[in-house]
C-alpha cells in the first residue's frame, strides 16, 4: 500500500492467520451440526483444536438423544483438511460424501454402525490412515483404492454384506489386525 510516496507494508500476525483457519473450521463445523438439527451441541464439546485448526471431530451416537441423528455429512467435512479423528459412530448416515478424499491427514475414521451401502473410491487419497472401522453397516464391498491406504495397520469390516474377500485387502502391507465376519 502507497501512502504519501512511501512503500507501506501491512504484515499480518501469523496468529490472525490461524484465527482465520479455525474460523473457517468452525463454521464447517457448525453448518454440519444445524443441518442435521443438532443446534443444541456446541462445537467445542465435538471438535479438538490443536494450534489454530480443527484436528479431532466426534459427533458418535446423536441417536442416543431420540430421533436426533446426523443423517446428512455434507460437503463442508472437505474443509476440515486438518482433520485427524473423525468419529461418526451410530448416527443414521447412509453415505460417506467424496469430499472425504480431501483429509489427506485423517489418521482414524470410524464410521461403524451407520447404514453407509458404498465407501468412495476418493478414501484412497487419505494414505495416513491407520485405523478404520466400517462395521455394522451394509456394505457389499469395498472400493479398489483401499488398497492406497499403505499405512492402514486396523480394518473393522464385521457386520456388513460382503461376501467376496476383496483382493485389494492382500496388498495392505501394514495391516496388522482384520475383523470381519
Amino acid at each position: 500500500m502507497k501512502m504519501n510516496g512511501l512503500l507501506v507494508v501491512l504484515a499480518l500476525p501469523v496468529a490472525s492467520c490461524f484465527s482465520q483457519t479455525l474460523i473457517e473450521d468452525t463454521l464447517a463445523i457448525r453448518t454440519l451440526l444445524d443441518k442435521n438439527h443438532l443446534d443444541y451441541i456446541a462445537v467445542s464439546e465435538v471438535a479438538v483444536q490443536e494450534y489454530a485448526r480443527i484436528t479431532q471431530l466426534d459427533l458418535s451416537n446423536n441417536a442416543i438423544s431420540g430421533s436426533r441423528k446426523i443423517s446428512d455429512l455434507t460437503e463442508h467435512i472437505g474443509s476440515l483438511t486438518s482433520l485427524q479423528t473423525l468419529n461418526l459412530e451410530g448416527n443414521d448416515l447412509t453415505y460417506l460424501p467424496v469430499a472425504v478424499g480431501k483429509l489427506s491427514k485423517l489418521v482414524s475414521l470410524d464410521i461403524s454402525r451407520n447404514n453407509i451401502v458404498e465407501i468412495p473410491e476418493e478414501i484412497g487419497v487419505c494414505t495416513a490412515l491407520y485405523d478404520l472401522n466400517l462395521s455394522e453397516n451394509q456394505l457389499v464391498n469395498l472400493p479398489l483404492a483401499i488398497s492406497k491406504l499403505q499405512r492402514l495397520s486396523s480394518l473393522n469390516i464385521s457386520g456388513n454384506r460382503i461376501s467376496v474377500f476383496p483382493d485389494s485387502i492382500c496388498r495392505l502391507s501394514e495391516l496388522k489386525r482384520l475383523e470381519m465376519n
